[in-house]
Parts: C-alpha cells; sequence; structure tokens
C-alpha cells in the first residue's frame, strides 16, 4: 500500500491475486472490511495514474495489461490529469486523452510544461511512477459529526461504540495497547468538554473501553447537545507478554483487580481511590506516600536492609535493658536541608514477649530508646 492523498489507496494487488483467489474475491473482501457507512469506488489498471482516474471517471473499471491497453483512457478527461492545464488546451480544442495523445511530446513540455509530460508518461506507463509506502500515523485519534444535534447520552452511544471499534482496529493492526482514551466534546453553542478514561492497565478490549467511557459519561452528563464527539488514543504501548501461570487457576491479582479499579475510578473519580507506595526518602516518617490507583509511576527500588510493614503513628519511648538485640544497627541521617534533620541508630530487637521491634535511639536532645515499628 502506498500513500497517494486523502481518501485515495493505492494497492499493488499482481502479488495478491493467487492468495486472495483472484480479482473478484480480493474486490469483495476489501469492500466487506470497510466500516458501516462508507462508499467506495475501485478501478484496476497497469499503472497508479490510470487506476485512479479510472476510479473516478469509470468506478468498477477493469483494465488488464496488454499492448495497447492505454487506448481504454482516451476518453477520460484531461481535467483528471490537470485542471489548469486541460484549460488551456481546451481553448486549442484538445479536451481528451485520445486528442492528447496525437500531440508531439516537444511542444507539449514547451505549451504544458515538463510537469505535465511527465504525469502524461507515468499515467500511460511510459515512465517509472514509484511511490513512498504508507505510513501509518503514531496517534489515532476519529470523530463523528451530528446533524441534528444529540441531546441525550442515549443519543450518543452508538456513535461511541463505533469510534471504539475503530480504535480497536486500528491497535490491533499495529499490536498497541493504550493506557488512555480522551473523549471531546463539542457542545452546540460552542462550549467543550473533555472526558479522560483510564483503563488501569493498557488494553484495547473493546467491552472494558465501552464500559468505563458509559460509566464516565453517566457520572459527568451533558450539559448541552452535543455536535461533534471526538476520541483520541494517548500512551500507545505494545503489549506485554503474557505470563503463564505454573498453577491451573493461579493469575495475577493485580490484572484481576485492574478493570475493577478502572471501573470504580471512572464511577467515583481517581481521586477516590488511592494506594501506598514507598517514595525516595530515608526517614521512616516520610518514606511512604499516596498515590491515585491507577497511576502507573513505578516505586523506587527497596532498600537494602529489611524494614518492618507496621510503623507507630507516633514511636512509644521504652528501656533498652528489656530487648535482645538481633545484629548491628543502622545509622539514618538525614533530612538536614529542609528544616527536619534526624540522626539516629536504628536496630532490630526482640522483646520479652517475643516479638520483633525496630527500636532507634535518638542522637538529638534530650535522646532515649524509641520503638518505631513491628516486624511481622
Amino acid at each position: 500500500m502506498v500513500d497517494a492523498g486523502e481518501g485515495v489507496v493505492l494497492l499493488e494487488v499482481g502479488r495478491s491475486l493467487r492468495l486472495f483467489a483472484g480479482l473478484a474475491a480480493l474486490q469483495a473482501q476489501l469492500q466487506a472490511s470497510l466500516p458501516a457507512g462508507w462508499t467506495v469506488c475501485q478501478a484496476v489498471a497497469p499503472t497508479p495514474l490510470a487506476a485512479q482516474m479510472l476510479a473516478v471517471f469509470r468506478p468498477g473499471r477493469v483494465l488488464p495489461a496488454g499492448p495497447d491497453w492505454a487506448a481504454a483512457l482516451d476518453a477520460l478527461p484531461l481535467a483528471l490529469l490537470d485542471a489548469g492545464v486541460a484549460e488551456r488546451l481546451r481553448a486549442a480544442g484538445v479536451d481528451t486523452l485520445a486528442a492528447l495523445r496525437r500531440l508531439p511530446r516537444a511542444g507539449l513540455k514547451r505549451r504544458c510544461g515538463v510537469g505535465f509530460v511527465d504525469a502524461l508518461e507515468r499515467l500511460l506507463g511510459e515512465r517509472p511512477d514509484p511511490r513512498p509506502l504508507y505510513q501509518p500515523p503514531q496517534h489515532w485519534s476519529g470523530r463523528r459529526h451530528f446533524e441534528p444535534e444529540c441531546a441525550t447520552l442515549a443519543e450518543l452511544a452508538p456513535a461511541r461504540q463505533a469510534l471504539l471499534d475503530e480504535l480497536a482496529a486500528w491497535l490491533r493492526a499495529r499490536d498497541l495497547v493504550s493506557r488512555q482514551l480522551r473523549w471531546e466534546l463539542e457542545l452546540a453553542g460552542g462550549g467543550r468538554v473533555i472526558w479522560e478514561v483510564w483503563p488501569g492497565a493498557a488494553t484495547r478490549d473493546v467491552e472494558l473501553l465501552e464500559q468505563l467511557s458509559a460509566l464516565k459519561a453517566e457520572r459527568c452528563g451533558l450539559q448541552a447537545p452535543v455536535r461533534t464527539l471526538c476520541l483520541a488514543a494517548r500512551e500507545l504501548l505494545l503489549p506485554e507478554a503474557p505470563q503463564r501461570a505454573l498453577l491451573p487457576g493461579a493469575a495475577d491479582a493485580r490484572e484481576e483487580l485492574s478493570p475493577l479499579w478502572a471501573r470504580l475510578a471512572a464511577r467515583l473519580g481517581p481521586q477516590a481511590l488511592c494506594r501506598v507506595q514507598a517514595c525516595d526518602e530515608h526517614r521512616p516518617e516520610r518514606a511512604w506516600e499516596r498515590r491515585e490507583v491507577l497511576d502507573s509511576t513505578p516505586p523506587p527500588p527497596p532498600p537494602g536492609l529489611p524494614r518492618p510493614l507496621w510503623l507507630l503513628a507516633e514511636p512509644q519511648p521504652l528501656d533498652p535493658a528489656t530487648l535482645d538485640w538481633l545484629g548491628p544497627p543502622e545509622r539514618i541521617e538525614s533530612g538536614w536541608w529542609d528544616g527536619a534533620p534526624m540522626r539516629r541508630d536504628y536496630h532490630q530487637a526482640r522483646a520479652r514477649d517475643g516479638s520483633r521491634l525496630w527500636v532507634y535511639r535518638e542522637h538529638a536532645a534530650p535522646g532515649g530508646w524509641f520503638v518505631h515499628g513491628l516486624y511481622a
């Protein structure tokens, strides 16, 4: 497939006819693959320009290669080749390709320009016509315009589903998944509304994306009739290879919960759900933070030394004589740059009741020993 401009697709099908069981079967399959409501004008010819012109002037024509195949183009109007030059030639009585082919090329170059004669020779197959290969866009977007405007969410639903189907087909063709959808509604009167949908994990699952989009629409509602509905896919990624479980029925709990989180976030808002994540900070009280549950920012690598899962809200004083020490201490000294300095020696210790504690000695006045956390 080559890039021939907006609304035009050129396919070199000579090597595909055997694979698709002939030209008629290939054309039927191309027609069946079009989205609902689309119309297409097809033509087949030995050169790209000839096929393009026949599709406009005589759609459905199949022109096989042969010694005199170019004669079948004689009735084509010259305006299909170059409208401006065709107007000048018409004044001289030349208005079809048959009349143009009888003129000497040297005179045509002087009167009409080298570019026009070059296009004529590419049309007739007298000059090579290489075309750049089609390069798919790096991002996808689609839109639907409504006349009259959509006044309710129910009227908007079919267009939303059609856009999602087109997006899913585009993602499958390029083996991509998306982490974010952006719906933009152009309202009657000139206003705009933006809905962002986060599926949790990158996906191209149309059913999930439609559910999340419907929940988002229900939560936000319509402030005015919608004139245009636009959809854009954001954060396109290559899909991760699925990891097979060792035991039957075992699955990644996060993958199972991700759609649930996404549905709750779409209904309640992303700020309504949060999780606790470690952050890059040495002071234990500040070594964690709240994150939105759909935030995929990776946490920093865990510290090399073991940390308790439970920190006390406020460190409690204790008598170190009642403890059995487990291993050497760890010095944590930090925070002098932000007005909250800390200088402590942390120990792992076991209490008389058998519990394993994380305790520290405070070097700042008035000093003392405190229990800060408990190990499981």
